[in-house]
Formats: C-alpha cells, sequence, structure tokens
C-alpha cells in the first residue's frame, strides 16, 4: 500500500490581507515556492472572499486551498470545503459544527492550547469537552500559540529576532486529550501556522519595513506532510484528495526547520497485513510497529499517552498486542520535531 502513496508537505492555517494579515495570495504562493511547499491552506476569519476571487487552484506548482477560521467567541475551527460561511459570530460550536457538517464542511478545532496556554491571550477553548462530534480532527500545534507562549510578556524583541528560540512542541495537555478522544472516536491531528504576518512601515524610511514573523520564515516550521495517491493536475480532484488524507489522519506534524522529515514513516504490520496512520487495526495477535525518520534521532512510541518504547537512532521496532492508540514522537537535538498520528487498536 504504501508504494502506492506520495508525501506532499504543506502549510495550513495562513491568514492573508482578505482578514488581518499583511500577506496578499501572490505573496503566499511565492513563500511557499521558495520553501518547498506543496499547498497551503488558506483560513482567513469569517470570509470566503478570495475563494469567489478564484484564488483556490494550482499557481506555480503550489496547491492553494480556501477554508476558512470560523472565528467566534466560544470557539474557533478551520473548516475546508465550505461554499459560504457566516453568522457564527457568537455560536458556541455545539451549534455551528453540526451546520458546518450539514453544508459539507470538514472542521478541525483551532488552536485547542488556548486553555491551557498563552499568558496573553487567554481565552476560554469549549474542546475536549464538546457534545456534538461534527469535527474530524484537531490542530495539535500551533507554531504561533507555542511562540506567544514563550515570546510574551517576557522575551519580546527575542522572539522577533529568533523567533524558534522558545518553541517547545505540542502542548503535553492537547497531545493527552487528543488521546484520550482516540480511544473512543477516530480523531486526526495536523499541524498549524496560524500566520499572521504583520508590516510596520517606519517613517521617513519608504524602503524599510519591520515584518513579524514573515511568512517566509513561517512556512519553514510547522508543516503537515500527508500521504495520498498522486496528484492529478486537476485542483478540485487534488484539493478534495488532500482534505480526505488529512481527515483520515494520513498525514504527520513536523517541525522542518529543526531538519527535513520528509520519508518520515510509522505503521504496523501483522502477517502481511499493513496498517498506516490513521488506520484501525482488530485486536489479536502482536503487531510489529516501525517507526522510521530521515536522521538519527530521538523516537518514542506511545499507547494511550504511555510511552512503551524508546531509542536514539533512524528506526524503531516494537512488537505490542495491547488494545489502545498508538502514534510515535521525535525529537532532533532536543528539539520537537515529528508527530504522528494515532494506529487504533480496537
Amino acid at each position: 500500500m504504501m508504494k502506492d502513496l506520495l508525501e506532499y508537505k504543506g502549510v495550513i492555517h495562513v491568514h492573508t490581507a482578505y482578514s488581518d494579515s499583511s500577506g496578499r495570495m501572490p505573496y503566499a504562493v511565492e513563500c511557499a515556492r521558495k520553501t518547498g511547499a506543496d499547498y497551503v491552506i488558506i483560513a482567513d476569519h469569517n470570509t470566503l472572499q478570495s475563494r469567489r476571487e478564484g484564488w483556490e487552484g494550482w499557481h506555480d506548482g503550489v496547491l492553494l486551498v480556501i477554508g476558512v477560521e470560523v472565528t467566534s467567541v466560544k470557539g474557533h475551527a478551520l473548516v475546508l470545503g465550505l461554499e459560504r460561511c457566516g453568522g457564527w459570530r457568537h455560536a458556541h460550536p455545539d451549534v455551528y459544527l453540526p451546520q458546518v457538517e450539514r453544508l459539507g464542511g470538514t472542521a478541525f478545532i483551532a488552536h485547542p492550547e488556548r486553555t491551557h496556554r498563552g499568558k496573553l491571550f487567554r481565552r476560554p477553548q469549549a474542546w475536549p469537552n464538546l457534545k456534538t462530534q461534527c469535527y474530524v480532527g484537531i490542530e495539535i500545534w500551533s507554531f504561533m500559540h507555542d511562540w506567544i507562549e514563550w515570546a510574551f510578556p517576557w522575551h519580546p524583541i527575542a522572539g522577533v529576532r529568533n523567533p524558534g528560540a522558545g518553541i517547545v512542541g505540542p502542548h503535553p495537555e492537547v497531545l493527552r486529550q487528543w488521546d484520550q478522544v482516540a480511544l473512543g472516536r477516530h480523531i486526526s491531528g495536523i499541524g498549524a501556522l496560524d500566520a499572521h504576518e504583520r508590516r510596520y512601515p517606519i517613517r521617513r524610511l519608504d524602503w524599510s519595513l519591520l515584518k513579524v514573523l514573515p511568512m517566509e520564515h513561517l512556512f519553514r516550521t510547522v508543516r503537515t506532510h500527508v500521504l495520498t495517491t498522486e496528484w492529478s493536475g486537476d485542483a478540485g480532484a487534488d484539493i478534495a484528495t488532500l482534505g480526505r488524507a488529512l481527515a483520515a489522519g494520513r498525514c504527520f506534524t513536523a517541525y522542518d526547520l529543526a531538519g527535513d522529515s520528509t520519508g518520515s514513516r510509522f505503521f504496523a504490520r501483522r502477517g502481511g497485513k499493513v496498517a498506516l496512520m490513521g488506520d484501525e487495526v482488530t485486536r489479536g495477535a502482536a503487531l510489529e510497529f516501525v517507526a522510521t525518520v530521515p536522521r538519527e534521532a530521538e523516537i518514542a512510541l506511545l499507547r494511550n499517552s504511555e510511552v512503551i518504547a524508546a531509542g536514539t537512532g533512524s528506526e524503531l521496532v516494537h512488537h505490542d498486542a495491547a488494545p489502545g492508540v498508538y502514534r510515535v514522537e521525535a525529537h532532533l537535538g532536543g528539539k520537537p520535531w515529528v508527530f504522528t498520528n494515532h494506529i487504533y487498536v480496537r
């Protein structure tokens, strides 16, 4: 099965000048090309205007996907596949997520760590105690919120000069809650940027702009690598294929600024059958779990949030027959690096 799948890497949850960022669409495409991203998912606040203006599709070898961040005071969600949105600014996710699903949208809970992290931007987040299950996944790692936790209020200048200095990875509590929800249902995890590039002109120096967390830098950081069939070049078909892979959890999140994670894999096999990230396996004889990364790293295999095997190298192999949800974390030189989706043993 794996031989039939290709790997595409891209960035998710990018804001543009259509909402509250300085970056425009051609600039986003240019940054993607420069950083080797295959796709970019735009998620402006409560607007699909850029789609109506025809921006969704292929641009210079980059697949531009127009989603939306449903921005409600009761909790945010990144949604793909909507033709229209609106009227949800004050709605609870238990109210608007079922409406999103009825409209054909695919929802991921945005930056769930806001409940637990952030000295400046503490806001209530309803996940994971939602009554509805009308969402397919969550952002397990939001670069901007990781950065905010460290940079403000103590390190704002250092945070602009060296944005990666305080990056620590997904919040452990978010990962634990993700695992807990996964014990009862399939739930995909994706990496996100929540990118808001801001440009501030300096008076009387027209050539000088201070860019705060520029897109080109951010596009090199937290990326989501998907495993899927080869894209056809037809934008509609390829966007649908990408959306299905993300919803299925056939992907992993990586901090590619620390090192290119392309080629990382996590799978399980029993006899001649292979299960990939996002797959469910029936409990039975022991499975051989295999995790590989393209360079030597600290690799850990977790079951139900507990580390059950760990080692240093480019491969980790472990046999286990217990039911639960299995995933892999890898650190590179002490930096968070690769976080896979689950394999479910029911």
